[in-house]
């Protein structure tokens, strides 16, 4: 199989044609987004399949600069074996355009590599405003890992107000994930014992966290209950 060639990158621009009125299912996308990821899962699945003429397809789709498709490419790099030959450098390529794009999944894929150093070079400040981008387009995943990287303080210095927004944002999200439940245990402990952060020593800011989750809980519940409307 030829492998799939990165075009030059041209800086594009996608306006998103419809923005959510409320709460999502967990990790649905706005919907202008989720009708092209759902397009293109399906295409993915078939060319992974080797359906006769997806492989064609899934090449139109590149040419076009689907973003969808071109996140897909580590997908089908890692789980179909057909596709295991795609050079990685490849495979970034098409993921970091996609995130370039605005595609909320990519966002999310990408900015991770970068806070991670995950086969490209470490660059946490673009990586977490890649994550801030994709959550702002109402995609949990992002905020749960979000939350967890303003919990663990792991990559950046803990920032327990930011972790509760993105706990509270992935929650009404729906989202039920590993990063959400590790980063609510640690912010429960920190709120309940006053725990240090990153170097050890005291979190002066435990009853101000505190106080904002009981504020973010709150809102939470009266939406739930219709009082928010």
């Amino acid at each position: 199989m030829p492998y799939l060639s990165a075009p030059p990158l041209r800086p594009t621009v996608i306006a998103l044609a419809a923005f959510a009125a409320g709460p999502l299912a967990a990790d649905t996308l706005l919907p202008f987004w989720e009708d092209l990821r759902q397009a293109g899962g399906t295409l993915t699945d078939r060319a992974c399949e080797g359906t006769p003429g997806a492989h064609d397809d899934l090449l139109t789709e590149l040419d076009r600069l689907n973003p969808v498709i071109m996140n897909n490419v580590a997908w089908l790099k890692d789980n179909c074996a057909s596709y295991a030959d795609i050079p990685m450098d490849e495979v970034l390529e098409w993921q970091r355009q996609a995130a370039q794009m605005g595609y909320p999944v990519a966002q999310k894929n990408y900015g991770l590599r970068l806070v991670k150093g995950d086969g490209v070079t470490a660059d946490i400040d673009r990586g977490i405003e890649l994550l801030r981008l994709s959550a702002a387009q109402d995609f949990g995943l992002a905020a749960a890992e979000l939350a967890e990287i303003f919990t663990d303080g792991t990559y950046i210095a803990p920032n327990p107000v930011l972790a509760t927004v993105y706990l509270t944002a992935a929650r009404r999200q729906g989202i039920r994930s590993e990063q959400l439940t590790r980063a609510q245990a640690a912010q429960d402990a920190r709120v309940s014992g006053g725990g240090g952060g990153r170097d050890g020593g005291e979190d002066a800011g435990g009853e101000v966290l505190a106080g904002w989750l009981k504020v973010f809980d709150l809102a939470v519940e009266a939406e739930a209950s219709g009082e928010g409307d």
